[in-house]
């Protein structure tokens, strides 16, 4: 699951340095925004981009069952300033550490790793954190929602799991056999997460959650991209990130290329009535929530 944030930002005694021996940043603390999403929605294409802007700084999955997904000089930074033992990032205990004081991590982050930038953004999957935390740090913070049309995500994540690859694996030829009684699973799974994330959002910060559509940020250039991602994130935060007209480079890697469902997998036409008597087939070709933002009367 690690790709673009494999890259080191910066060595690690600057770091250390940013942590504790500038108050003057540490008064301007980037301000945290969490992407809420699901697996196989493009977050790691979105984060990528997200590093090209100079004012943001993007992180991966920090609150991960995996591992801590930063770089080895970042987590390492965070551990001595929280006075934890290192040994790598995938340690079961230093995740569990992670796990148990979020917004401590959050506050450190945003005074010390990023403490240059405005805004520093972290995803958050269902299961990665308790309900009742993740319900405060989404009181808290600002948060965009990130979606893809559901049969998509849901059949990429299927051949994800079959082939045990979730990066950079041409997965065209591979087509799976589903299971009606597993995407009710996954769906409801899913379902349940966006909707509880987007009904705390909108009750405590007085709107809709901004949502970014799969779809929408992987239409133009990388610069196109990047530009539609984060007029997003300016209406989530309410921070003017400025706009960037720099092109750069950026792999977009496509792992599937057949474009119609009935050839992703064996048995479309049957799936398909399945998702019909259970009343799902509009659902599956829709996403977990629509790009709107209402307002509480």
């Amino acid at each position: 699951m690690l790709s673009s944030e494999g890259a080191s930002r910066m060595p690690l005694y600057c770091i250390l340095t940013l942590l504790h021996a500038m108050p003057d940043r540490l008064n301007r603390p980037a301000k945290p925004l969490i992407i809420i999403a699901s697996e196989r929605t493009g977050t790691n294409y979105l984060c990528a981009l997200l590093t090209h802007h100079p004012q943001i700084a993007a992180y991966y999955e920090i609150f991960s069952n995996v591992a801590v997904m930063m770089t080895d000089e970042e987590v390492k930074a965070l551990c001595k300033a929280q006075d934890w033992p290192f040994t790598d990032r995938g340690d079961a205990r230093l995740v569990a550490c992670f796990k148990s004081c979020p917004h401590q991590i959050i506050e450190r982050i945003g005074s010390g790793l990023s403490a240059e930038k405005k805004i520093f953004s972290f995803k958050v999957f269902q299961g990665h954190l308790p309900p009742v935390v993740l319900a405060r740090m989404i009181q808290e913070y600002s948060a965009i929602a990130l979606t893809r049309r559901i049969i998509d995500s849901y059949i990429s994540f299927i051949k994800a799991t079959e082939t045990k690859a979730w990066l950079k694996l041409d997965t065209t030829q591979v087509k799976p056999t589903l299971d009606i009684n597993d995407f009710v699973t996954w769906y409801r799974d899913r379902h349940t997460y966006y909707t509880l994330c987007a009904s705390q959002y909108l009750k405590t910060h007085q709107k809709g959650i901004e949502v970014l559509r799969y779809e929408d940020f992987i239409r133009g250039s990388n610069l196109e991209n990047l530009t539609f991602s984060c007029e997003k994130i300016s209406a989530a935060t309410g921070i003017d990130i400025g706009l960037f007209n720099t092109e750069f480079k950026l792999e977009y890697w496509k792992q599937d290329k057949n474009q119609s469902v009935s050839d992703k997998v064996t048995n479309w036409p049957e799936f398909e009535g399945q998702l019909q008597e259970r009343g799902l087939l509009e659902a599956a070709f829709d996403s977990f929530l629509k790009p709107t933002s209402t307002k509480l009367e």
